[in-house]
């Protein structure tokens, strides 16, 4: 008999094939024979001609006000630096190779910023509830290995290889001395679909 699954590492993501208690390497399909891999926005046997790479960057959570133009559209006007959670980006359902850093302001290995994830539901997955991780951790979301580096190092690292199966809202906690942080983004996803993701209107979001 044999059974598909999926395989997670400390490195890497590996589709394989158990026979007998064995782990056989396989194609992103599941076959034994099959060279297919997965492209760059998580399309098995894909050639990265669909692929639209996300990036962006926060340096400065704020409150938002929406007030009405007098074209009737929104604009936003922004408030102090807030101590909390302030939101980041919405990572959409097929967001594949995220990369998400914070660097410690001033390289300091703690400068009292730390990167938060939730569900859809609101539920935090990561860092939530002003309680931190300072050690990495491995987060299985649904066949998604989220690999989070830990708040002990200068640079906070949130990473993923194969796309979400549903969205993510990363934040940032703000506590302490409120030096601001420095997050930079970026992540890939399949130009033909429909997920949009959403960015703050204080962040600079690019696409390629």
């Amino acid at each position: 008999q044999v059974e598909f699954y999926t395989t997670l590492t400390l490195l890497h993501m590996l589709t394989s094939v158990c026979v007998q208690g064995i782990c056989i390497k396989a194609g992103c399909d599941g076959k034994l024979d099959s060279d297919k891999k997965f492209d760059k926005c998580g399309v098995c046997g894909g050639d990265n001609q669909s692929c639209k790479k996300i990036s962006g960057m926060f340096t400065k959570p704020c409150y938002r006000v929406f007030f009405k133009h007098e074209r009737s559209c929104l604009k936003c006007s922004f408030l102090l630096f807030s101590n909390g959670y302030n939101f980041v980006v919405t990572l959409p359902t097929g967001a594949s190779n995220i990369d998400i850093r914070q660097g410690g302001y001033r390289g300091m290995v703690s400068d009292e910023n730390y990167l938060a994830v939730k569900n859809r539901h609101g539920k935090y997955l990561l860092n939530g509830n002003y309680v931190v991780s300072a050690v990495e951790r491995d987060l299985l979301l649904k066949g998604t290995l989220l690999r989070y580096s830990g708040t002990s190092t200068s640079v906070e690292i949130l990473q993923a290889t194969r796309p979400l199966q549903e969205p993510l809202t990363v934040e940032v906690l703000s506590v302490g001395k409120m030096t601001p942080p420095r997050i930079r983004y970026s992540f890939y996803i399949d130009a033909t679909d429909t997920h949009t993701p959403t960015h703050p209107p204080h962040t600079r979001p690019h696409t390629l």
